[in-house]
């Protein structure tokens, strides 16, 4: 219980940086969790779960050599024999394979897991309300943990997609990431690059999955286009205020402007009290734009 206090204590700090994390999603992400784990332990090639097959899972193939170069970078020492898959994913167990030498992965994947989810209930209440919301989220994908049956020898998510480490987990969860924040959000420059650091981990760990994800960056890229042509409608400033922020030279300052805002109403202002000055210096400021 103290961890599990621990946990939402540290959920509520992070919403506090956030502002819009709010109790709903700290009892999603410990439901979440709680799930997770029970979900892992049941799994039957979770390493440990028989005595006949003690390594569990890592005797596959694919999460053998995941184990095998996390083992290696964890100690530094990876050689081509342990460099098989790119390095992106056992990069991640690496960083826990001396504590949890059988489940290196089961951190990181439960982070996933838990944003994966979070995101899954941030779209759907998009759409419906925040009651409906969280039945699709426990029904769907929360729920569905306890689905593994003859019809569904894998369940509808976790088992063969989120309990079982594969390097496909990163790729999800960057998936989910653009699509909420580049898609069911307006798109800026912070939310590009939380993508784009998702994006890269997608990449380090299936490189060819970057090929979809790429196209959702793009449209992420166009919505930012058309944001900043809404929101920018133009400049101007006077001298008062451009003096105020220590712009000494006039002309040098509205010529830098004008190369940075060419596509968009610009008004400087003269600064003259004389009628025939006051022309010449508005003769003058308008030939600075051609």
């Amino acid at each position: 219980m103290k961890v599990v206090g621990m946990f939402y204590r540290r959920l509520i700090k992070v919403g506090s940086w956030t502002g819009n994390f709010s109790v709903e999603y700290c009892v999603a992400a410990l439901l979440t969790t709680v799930v997770y784990f029970v979900s892992y332990l049941r799994y039957p090639a979770t390493p440990g779960n028989h005595e006949l097959n003690f390594i569990g899972w890592f005797n596959m193939a694919d999460q053998g050599a995941y184990l095998i170069s996390a083992e290696a970078l964890g100690h530094w020492n990876l050689t081509p024999a342990t460099y098989i898959y790119p390095l992106g994913y056992p990069l991640l167990g690496a960083l826990f394979v001396r504590w949890f030498p059988r489940h290196p992965f089961l951190i990181p994947d439960l982070i996933f897991s838990v944003g994966i989810v979070l995101i899954f209930y941030a779209s759907c209440i998009k759409f419906v309300s925040k009651i409906e919301g969280s039945f699709l989220t426990v029904f769907l994908i929360i729920l569905s943990a306890f689905t593994r049956n003859k019809v569904l020898p894998g369940g509808l998510i976790w088992f063969n997609s989120l309990i079982l480490p594969w390097n496909l987990i990163p790729v999800f969860f960057a998936a989910y990431i653009a699509a909420w924040l580049l898609i069911f959000n307006t798109a800026d420059f912070r939310k590009l690059w939380i993508v784009s650091s998702a994006i890269a981990l997608a990449f380090f760990s299936r490189p060819p999955d970057i090929l979809f994800l790429g196209i959702i960056y793009l449209a992420g890229l166009l919505d930012l286009k058309s944001v900043k042509e809404k929101i920018i409608k133009g400049f101007t400033t006077n001298p008062t205020l451009m003096r105020k922020a220590g712009i000494s030279d006039y002309r040098a300052f509205a010529k830098d402007i004008l190369k940075v805002v060419p596509d968009r109403p610009i008004s400087f202002e003269v600064f003259s009290d004389e009628f025939s000055e006051m022309e010449r210096q508005a003769m003058e400021i308008a030939g600075w734009g051609n």
